[in-house]
C-alpha cells in the first residue's frame, strides 16, 4: 500500500494533518488526540506507522488492543505501551514513587513483586492506579521534545484499557503528547462499549478525527501497477474494491475471479496453503495477537525445519508477518476468516492445545487465567472454563479492573449448573458468586448492576433465614445501588437491618452505618441520626473501624445541619482519627469535606475553603486528586460563590463535574456550577447546568438537591422572567427546607428566595408564616449566614406588610452589616440595591446614590452582571449617574472637556493611546473585538457579532446523536409499557406512558430543522464566549506591555460575557477608525 518511496498511496494530506497537528502539541505544550478511522483495510495502520516513522526526536509507546472475545486481558493494550517506560523508568527521565510502584506492580509485576498484591475489592484502587498512570505518560513527555502514544484498533478495547484511555485522554493536558488512536468506526454501532469512548474523543476540543475514505483511481492504479492483470480484471478490481487497499490487492491477487467478500478472499488463499502452514495460521488466529516462536513450536507440534517452512509460506503469501521474536497475522480480518471458515473440530484442536500449554505448570497462573478461559470455552471444557473464569474474576479485582471481574464471575454464574462440582471447584455457592459480581459493579459504580446481581443473589438464596448475615449484606447492597431512589433503597435497608438487629457484629455496623447514610441524605434526621450512634457504639465495641468512621460523619452532619456546631466539629474530628488509624482513605478525605460544608454555613467561608482543600491534598496525595477526588470540589464552590469568587467557581465546577462520579456527586457540582453561572449573569449555561442535574439525579428526593436545584431552578426562572414557574420550584424547595426532621441550614436562604418569586410575580401573600417557618428552624442554633437570610426575608416582610420605610431600612441595613461581616459580596451587593430604592422612595438622592453606586462597584468587582446591569439602570433612570470624568481641559462653553482616545487600524497593525500617550499593536481578533466595543460604548454587544457566522455554523445540535437515541429507546420502552398497560386495563399507567411518550416526540420533532436536518442550537453561543473573552483578555495583556493605563483602564471598563460591553467609569471620547 506504498509507493517506492515508502509513503502510503493517496494519503498526503492525511499525514500532513498528523504532522501540524505533532506541530501543534510541541510547540505549545498541550497535548493533543487523534483519532484515525476507518473501514477494516483501508490503510490506517499503514498511515501511522508512516507518520511515526517519519518523527524526529519525538518518542513512541504502542499498545494495540486484541480481538480476544469474552475473555479481554484486563489493561491488555496500556500494559503494552507502558512496559518500555514502567521496566527502564530512568531511560525515559521518569520517576516512579514507591506508592506508584506498589500501584503499577498489578500490572507489571515485576516492578515490585508479590508483597504490594492484594485481592480484595478496593474502590480506590483503579482511581489510584490510572492516576499514577498518568504520572509516568506526564513524566515522559516532560523528558522529551514530544511523545507520542499510539493506540491501535480501539474497538477491541478491553474495559479495563477503555477506562485508562478515557482517563488520560481528559486529563493529559499541559505536557508535548500527542495520543494517535487507530479505530474501526463503521465496526463501532449502538451499545458498542467502545462508543462512549470514541465520542468523548470525538467532542474534545483538542481532538482531531481523521477518517480515511476510500483511495481514488489514481491511487488505486498505482497500488496495483505491479499485479499482472488484464484491463478487464483490473477495472473489476477497481469497481469491487471499493477503493479498498487492502480489498483492492486481495482482488487483484485472484485476479478478480473471487466473491466479493474480503473473507472468501482471504480464505481462498488460506487454503492453498500446506496442512502445516494452515495449523500455524490457526494458532495465530486463536490468540488474537503476537505469538513467539517458541510457543508456536510447542503448540503446533511441528519439527523445527516444519515449522520454519510453515512460516515461511505464510510471510510469502501475505498473511503472516514477523514482529521482532514473535509473528503475527498481518491483518486482523485474516484472523476472522481464518475462525470463520474453520470447521469446529479445527477450532476446537487448537484452543485445546492453547489451554494446555497454559495449564501445564500444573494450575492456572492468575495473569492467564482470562486467555484461558477463552480457550476453554471454544474448546468445550466447561468445568476448567468455569475455574478459570473465577480466578481470571480473582485477580481482575486484585489489578482495579472491577468491570472485567464482574463480567467473569457473570461468565462463571452462566456455566454453574453446567458444572456438578462448580462449588468445590471455586470454594463458594453461586449466591456468593453473585455477590461478589454485585460487590463490583458498585465498585465500578454501576449501581444498575449492583442491584440485578444483588437481586439475583438474593433469589438464589431462598429463605433468608437460613443465611441471615449473607442475606443482609446482599439485601444492603440492593439499597446502595437504588442510591437515588429512595422508595426502593428504603426497604432494602429496613429488611436488611432487620436480618442482623439481634447481632451486635461488624456487618451490623456496617448496615446500621451504609442506612444512617443513606437517611441523612433524605433528610430524615430523627431517626437517621439514632441508627447513626447505635452503628457507632457497636463499630467501636466490634473494631470494624470503616463502618465507625462512616457513623461518626454522618452523626457530625446531622449535629452540623441542626445548628450544633461545636459538637459537629468535635465528631469530624474524631472521625478523620478513626479514618486514619483504619487507612480509610475515602473517609478521610468525606471527613474534610464533610465539615467544610458545616463552617461554610457557619459564614466562615476561607476556613471551610481550607479544610475542604485538605481533602483535596489528601486525594491528591493517594493518587485520587482527579477521579473519586473530583466530588470533593462540591464543597469548594458554595464558599467561593457566597465570597463572590464566580468565575473561579465557574472554573472549578466546569472542570470537576466532567470527571466526578456520576450520580449524587455529579448532580452536586452541576448545581452549583450552575448557581456560580446564573449569578455570573449566564443564564442559558446556568439552564443546561440546571437540566443536565436533574436528569443527573433522576428527580431524587434528597433533601439537599431538593433545596441546592430548586434554589437554581427558582433563580433561573426568575432570570428568565419565568415568574409563575419560580413561584412553583420555590415553593417545593421551602417545604423541603422547612420540614422540621430535617436540616436548619437552608430555610433562610430558600425563605428569602420564596419573598423575592412572589414579589416579581405580583402576588399579594401574607409572609409571615415564611418568616416564622424561617425562625422556627434556627431554635436549635442559628448560623451567621441564616441570620442574614433571615434579616433579608424580614425586611422583604416588612415591605409586603406596608411597614414603615425607615423600619424597613432598619432591617436592611442589619442584613447588610450581616453579610459585609463574613462577607458575602454578592448578598452586599444585593443589599445595596434594595436600600437604593427605598432611599428614592422616601427622596433621600444622595444616600441612593451612594448605595447603587457602591452596589455597581460591589458587582462589578465579583462579575455578578445582572446585579451591576440593575444599578447602573436605576442610576441612569433616576439621573444619579455622576461618574468622575477625566479632563483635558476646558471647553469655550467654560464646560470641562472629555479625556481622548484612539484607536485606528493602519496598514502595520494599530495605533492605539488614552489621553496623551500612544502605541502601535499588531492586529489581531482580540484588537479588532475591542474596536467594535469602543464604537459602541455603553451598548451591549452579542459574542456572535464579533466573531461572525462560523460560530453559528459551529453550534451544537439541540439534541445530539445519543440523547435522539436515548429518546428513540424510551419511546420504544413506553410503547411495550403502554401494550401491557392496555392488556391489563390499566388506564392511569397508560395516560402517564402517553404523556411521556408525546413529550419525547416532541422533543425529536423540535430537534429536526427544514429536511430533516438536525437543528442546532446555543450551546456555540457558550464557546464564544470563551473565545471572545480569551482573546479580549490577551490583547488587553499585550497592550499592557506598552500602554498599562490603557489596559488598566480597558480592564475596568469592559465586561466580558455572552453580552459583552464597554461601560467606561470616566468619559472617554475614542476616535475608531477601521480599514
Amino acid at each position: 500500500m506504498r509507493t517506492s518511496g515508502g509513503r502510503p498511496l493517496g494519503r498526503d494530506d492525511e499525514l500532513g494533518v498528523l504532522l501540524r497537528v505533532a506541530e501543534e502539541a510541541r510547540r505549545g505544550h498541550d497535548a493533543r488526540i487523534v483519532l484515525v478511522s476507518g473501514d477494516a483495510g483501508i490503510g490506517k495502520s499503514t498511515v501511522v506507522d508512516t507518520f511515526v516513522a517519519g518523527l524526529e526526536g519525538a518518542r513512541v509507546l504502542r499498545g494495540e488492543c486484541l480481538d480476544t472475545g469474552a475473555g479481554q486481558l484486563p489493561y491488555a493494550a496500556t500494559v503494552q505501551a507502558i512496559r518500555p517506560v514502567l521496566r527502564d523508568p530512568e531511560q525515559w527521565g521518569v520517576e516512579i514513587s514507591a506508592a506508584a510502584r506498589v500501584s503499577l506492580s498489578r500490572l507489571v509485576p515485576d516492578l515490585l513483586g508479590a508483597e504490594g498484591m492484594t485481592s480484595r475489592v478496593d474502590a480506590l484502587g483503579q482511581d489510584q492506579l490510572v492516576e499514577h498512570l498518568l504520572g509516568v505518560v506526564e513524566q515522559a513527555a516532560a523528558a522529551c521534545p514530544l511523545l507520542v502514544l499510539v493506540i491501535e484498533d480501539v474497538h477491541w478495547c478491553d474495559p479495563a484499557s477503555r477506562d485508562v484511555l478515557g482517563y488520560l485522554l481528559a486529563n493529559l493536558g499541559g505536557v508535548r503528547a500527542l495520543v494517535v488512536m487507530t479505530a474501526r468506526t463503521t465496526e463501532i454501532g449502538r451499545g458498542h462499549p467502545a462508543r462512549p469512548l470514541l465520542d468523548t474523543v470525538t467532542r474534545s476540543p483538542r481532538a482531531t478525527r481523521l477518517d480515511l475514505g476510500p483511495l481514488d483511481a489514481a491511487a488505486l492504479l498505482s497500488l496495483l501497477r505491479d499485479r499482472v492483470m488484464d484491463a478487464r480484471e483490473l477495472g473489476d478490481v477497481m469497481d469491487r474494491s471499493g477503493g479498498n487497499p487492502l480489498y483492492a490487492l486481495e482482488l487483484a491477487n485472484g485476479h478478480g475471479a473471487l466473491t466479493d467478500q474480503l473473507a472468501d478472499l482471504l480464505l481462498a488463499r488460506f487454503d492453498g496453503c500446506a496442512q502445516r502452514t494452515k495449523q500455524v495460521l490457526r494458532i495465530l488466529a486463536a490468540v488474537g495477537g503476537p505469538v513467539d516462536h517458541v510457543v508456536l513450536l510447542e503448540v503446533s507440534s511441528l519439527a523445527p525445519d516444519e515449522l520454519d517452512a510453515a512460516v515461511r509460506e505464510a510471510i510469502e503469501r501475505h498473511l503472516l508477518i514477523v514482529d521482532g521474536v514473535a509473528y503475527r497475522l498481518r491483518h486482523a480480518l485474516i484472523a476472522d476468516a481464518i475462525e470463520a471458515g474453520s470447521l469446529p473440530s479445527e477450532l476446537l484442536a487448537v484452543h485445546s492445545a492453547l489451554a494446555d500449554r497454559l495449564l501445564q505448570g500444573g494450575g492456572i497462573d492468575a495473569e492467564d487465567a482470562a486467555e484461558l478461559a477463552r480457550h476453554l470455552r471454544v474448546a468445550g471444557r466447561r468445568d476448567e472454563e468455569l475455574e478459570a473464569a473465577f480466578r481470571a474474576a480473582t485477580h481482575a479485582r486484585t489489578v482495579f479492573a472491577y468491570r472485567d471481574a464482574r463480567l467473569s464471575l457473570e461468565r462463571v454464574a452462566e456455566l454453574w449448573h453446567l458444572v456438578p462440582d462448580a462449588e468445590a471447584r471455586v470454594g463458594t455457592d453461586l449466591p456468593g458468586v453473585m455477590q461478589a459480581a454485585s460487590q463490583c459493579a458498585l465498585a465500578d459504580l454501576d449501581e444498575r448492576r449492583t442491584v440485578a446481581l444483588a437481586t439475583k443473589g438474593l433469589e438464589l438464596l431462598g429463605d433468608a433465614e437460613q443465611d441471615r448475615e449473607r442475606a443482609a449484606a446482599l439485601h444492603t447492597l440492593v439499597g446502595r445501588g437504588h442510591d437515588l431512589d429512595w422508595e426502593r433503597s428504603e426497604p432494602a435497608f429496613r429488611t436488611a437491618l432487620s436480618l442482623v438487629r439481634d447481632q451486635r457484629t461488624p456487618l451490623r455496623a456496617r448496615v446500621e452505618a451504609a442506612f444512617s447514610t443513606a437517611m441523612m441524605k433524605q433528610g430524615i434526621f430523627g431517626e437517621g441520626e439514632a441508627l447513626a450512634a447505635h452503628a457507632a457504639e457497636v463499630a467501636e465495641a466490634v473494631g470494624e473501624q470503616t463502618a465507625w468512621a462512616e457513623a461518626l460523619i454522618t452523626l457530625a452532619t446531622i449535629r452540623g445541619q441542626r445548628g450544633d456546631a461545636a459538637e459537629s466539629a468535635r465528631l469530624f474530628a474524631r472521625a478523620r482519627r478513626v479514618a486514619e488509624d483504619a487507612g480509610a482513605v475515602v473517609q478521610q478525605m468525606r471527613a474534610a469535606s464533610g465539615h467544610s460544608g458545616i463552617l461554610a454555613n457557619q459564614g466562615a467561608f476561607e476556613a471551610a475553603i481550607e479544610e475542604c482543600q485538605r481533602a483535596v491534598d489528601l486525594a491528591e496525595a493517594h493518587g485520587l486528586g482527579r477521579t473519586r477526588g473530583m466530588d470533593l470540589r462540591i464543597n469548594l464552590l458554595g464558599p467561593s460563590i457566597d465570597l463572590g469568587r464566580l468565575e473561579e467557581a465557574l472554573a472549578i465546577g466546569l472542570e470537576a463535574m466532567v470527571l466526578a462520579p456520576e450520580g449524587a456527586a455529579r448532580g452536586g457540582l452541576l448545581t452549583q456550577t450552575g448557581m456560580a453561572a446564573i449569578r455570573s449573569g449566564d443564564v442559558r449555561l446556568a439552564r443546561w447546568l440546571m437540566e443536565e442535574a436533574d436528569r443527573e439525579m433522576a428527580s431524587s428526593r434528597q433533601i439537599w438537591f431538593q433545596c441546592f436545584w430548586g434554589q437554581l431552578a427558582t433563580e433561573v426562572a426568575l432570570a428568565e422572567g419565568d415568574h409563575e414557574t419560580a413561584v412553583a420550584r420555590v415553593r417545593v424547595a421551602f417545604t423541603a427546607a422547612t420540614d422540621p426532621d430535617g436540616p436548619a441550614f437552608w430555610a433562610g436562604e430558600v425563605g428569602a428566595l420564596y419573598a423575592e418569586a412572589v414579589r416579581a410575580a405580583g402576588i399579594d401573600e401574607d409572609l409571615d408564616p415564611v418568616v416564622r417557618a424561617v425562625r422556627d428552624r434556627a431554635a436549635t442554633g442559628e448560623t451567621r449566614v441564616h441570620a442574614g437570610e433571615r434579616m433579608r426575608l424580614e425586611a422583604m416582610a416588612l415591605v409586603s406588610r406596608g411597614g414603615d420605610p425607615k423600619a424597613v431600612i432598619e432591617r436592611w441595613n442589619d442584613a447588610l452589616a450581616c453579610y459585609e461581616a463574613m462577607p458575602m459580596p454578592q448578598r452586599v451587593a444585593m443589599c445595596l440595591l434594595e436600600l437604593g430604592e427605598l432611599h428614592l422612595r422616601v427622596g433621600d438622592r444622595p444616600a441612593a446614590r451612594t448605595a447603587l453606586a457602591r452596589a455597581a462597584r460591589t458587582a462589578k468587582d465579583i462579575g455578578a452582571r445582572p446585579l451591576l446591569r440593575r444599578a447602573k439602570e436605576l442610576l441612569a433612570r433616576h439621573g444619579l449617574s455622576t461618574p468622575t470624568v477625566e479632563h483635558t481641559g476646558v471647553s469655550a462653553t467654560g464646560q470641562p472637556e472629555p479625556a481622548t482616545g484612539r484607536w485606528q487600524q493602519t496598514g502595520h497593525g494599530w495605533v492605539i493611546g488614552l489621553r496623551d500617550t500612544s502605541a502601535v499593536v499588531p492586529d489581531a481578533k482580540g484588537v479588532r473585538d475591542i474596536a467594535v466595543l469602543l464604537d459602541n460604548s455603553g451598548q451591549d454587544v452579542h459574542v456572535f457579532d464579533l466573531t461572525g457566522s462560523g460560530v453559528l455554523e459551529r453550534r451544537l445540535e439541540v439534541i445530539d446523536d445519543q440523547a435522539r437515541r436515548r429518546y428513540a429507546r424510551r419511546i420504544v420502552e413506553l410503547d411495550e409499557r403502554a401494550a401491557l398497560a392496555a392488556h391489563h386495563g390499566d388506564e392511569a399507567t397508560l395516560e402517564t406512558v402517553r404523556a411521556e411518550r408525546g413529550w419525547l416526540v416532541g422533543q425529536l420533532r423540535a430537534s429536526a430543522g427544514l429536511g430533516h436536518r438536525t437543528r442546532l442550537g446555543a450551546d456555540g453561543e457558550e464557546k464564544a464566549r470563551q473565545a471572545v473573552g480569551a482573546r479580549i483578555r490577551y490583547a488587553i495583556k499585550r497592550i499592557d506591555e506598552v500602554c498599562p493605563d490603557l489596559a488598566d483602564h480597558l480592564r475596568r471598563s469592559i465586561d466580558l460575557g455572552v453580552h459583552c460591553r464597554y461601560d467606561p467609569e470616566v468619559e472617554v471620547c475614542w476616535d475608531v477608525r477601521t480599514s
